[in-house]
C-alpha cells in the first residue's frame, strides 16, 4: 500500500494544488478529521479552518473558507473544494486584523439575523486568517 494519497484542492477560481500527501486534517461539521491513505469514503462539509497537510515530510498550513470534502478510497484520492485557501505567506496580517475590526463592528451593529450571520462568518474568516499567520 501506498504510504501517500493524492490531493485536489479546487477553487472556484482554479486549481490550487494537484499533488501526494501523506495526511490532511481539517475541520468538518462532525469536528476535525484526520486523513491517511485508504481512508474510508467519505463526503462533508468543511468549516471555515485550518487546514494542515503533510507533503514530501514537510508540515503545510493553510486558512481555509470552507467548502466540501470528498474522499474515494479506491483512488486513494482526496478532492477537497474551497471558497477560498491561502498560505501563511499569501496572507496579508493587517488586512486581516482590519477585517476582523470591521467585522466585529458591523456584527455589534447587526439589525437582523441575516446581517448577524454574515457577519460572523467575515469574523470567523479573519480569525482564521490571523490565526494561521501568527501561528507560522
Amino acid at each position: 500500500m501506498a504510504n501517500t494519497m493524492q490531493l485536489e484542492i479546487l477553487t472556484p477560481e482554479h486549481q490550487y494544488y494537484q499533488g501526494d500527501v501523506s495526511s490532511l486534517t481539517v475541520k468538518t461539521y462532525d469536528g476535525y478529521i484526520t486523513v491517511l491513505p485508504h481512508h474510508v469514503d467519505y463526503l462533508g462539509n468543511v468549516e471555515i479552518s485550518k487546514l494542515s497537510l503533510i507533503a514530501n515530510n514537510k508540515h503545510y498550513v493553510y486558512a481555509i473558507s470552507g467548502g466540501t470534502i470528498d474522499i474515494s478510497q479506491s483512488e486513494n484520492l482526496i478532492r477537497l473544494f474551497v471558497y477560498a485557501i491561502e498560505s501563511p505567506d499569501e496572507i496579508d496580517l493587517e488586512r486581516a486584523i482590519r477585517a476582523k475590526e470591521n467585522a466585529s463592528k458591523l456584527l455589534s451593529q447587526a439589525s437582523s439575523k441575516r446581517d448577524s450571520i454574515r457577519a460572523e462568518i467575515k469574523l470567523k474568516r479573519a480569525l482564521n486568517r490571523i490565526d494561521v499567520k501568527s501561528s507560522h
